[in-house]
């Protein structure tokens, strides 16, 4: 069922660095094959436990057709005011999904 309470656990400080991979090897291609890149590393990150079972878009996604049971959801949250969702798929897709949170007051 979809809307109910996520379990999530909490991610170390290398779980973030192994998840920050792909930001190094993306800003490696972009500044053509610099090395002296290091990964931003969020304040939090967090896994969702068990993604395929209860991150909504896997949820949905399964519908169609079937993900694995590696599949993987991450939400890291930035300072400060920025969010991000990274799911993986094994074998299918990535998908990054960045929320920019803009306060209205103070």
């Amino acid at each position: 069922e979809i809307g109910g309470p996520l379990p999530l656990r909490m991610l170390s400080t290398s779980e973030k660095m192994e998840h920050a991979e792909w930001e190094k090897e993306f800003v490696q291609q972009q500044q053509h094959g610099g090395t002296d890149v290091s990964p931003l590393l969020p304040r939090y990150q967090v896994e969702v436990v068990d993604a395929v079972k209860h991150d909504p878009l896997l949820l949905s996604v399964s519908t169609f057709f079937p993900c694995p049971e590696t599949s993987t959801c991450t939400i890291g949250f930035y300072e400060p005011c920025h969010i991000r969702y990274r799911r993986c798929i094994p074998g299918l897709r990535k998908q990054h999904v960045e929320l920019f949170a803009m306060p209205s007051k103070a």
